[in-house]
């Protein structure tokens, strides 16, 4: 760190270092969603008065199931989301992310496709009176962090179709030789 009491234009001297030391190294080390803002809620999510029920900081962790996130407001909101992946590309939120609405209770049902890390955009505003397109601002960002995924589940009660050989091209001949 460097630093300086006099004047801000003069080179600054050394005032303080730090050791870093790494003792050890993580085997599978996944990169983070690029973000613009700072993770978490924005300004305009409390200046609408929203509050996160079961939800405590911009970290979203799931450890191979559905997690759930729940918003509160005082009155009814218009609210949508945007779901982006490690690389920064936008994906099909419809199959990922479902919605409920109850009343002034909004819950978004989370499922990630695969293990990493996801950027969740959240925009809304209170439902205005007029009707119109409308620009929504941004409420919040998550960060999404999917560990495990939980491998379909077999069911034992499900009935398999059963596939049966087409005939060979030998006119339905049996394919069978004495030997």
């Amino acid at each position: 760190m460097h630093g300086s009491q006099q004047d801000i234009s003069a080179n600054l001297n050394p005032v303080i270092t730090f050791l870093v030391e790494c003792t050890k190294a993580r085997k599978y080390i996944e990169p983070l969603p690029i973000s613009e803002l700072p993770w978490g809620p924005t300004q305009r999510f409390y200046d609408y008065k929203l509050k996160l029920v079961n939800q405590k900081g911009p970290t979203i962790v799931t450890w191979g199931g559905r997690r759930r996130l729940v918003l509160e407001a005082n009155e009814t909101m218009l609210l949508s989301y945007t779901l982006f992946d490690a690389e920064s590309m936008e994906m099909d939120a419809r199959s990922i992310i479902s919605r409920d609405d109850v009343a002034f209770k909004t819950t978004l049902t989370i499922n990630p496709p695969r293990v990493g890390t996801f950027k969740l955009l959240l925009f809304g505003m209170p439902k205005p009176k007029q009707k119109g397109k409308w620009r929504l601002p941004l409420l919040a960002t998550f960060l999404i962090d999917c560990k495990l995924i939980k491998p379909p589940q077999h069911d034992e009660d499900m009935v398999m179709p059963i596939v049966q050989n087409a005939p060979s091209s030998d006119d339905g001949k049996s394919d069978k030789r004495k030997r």
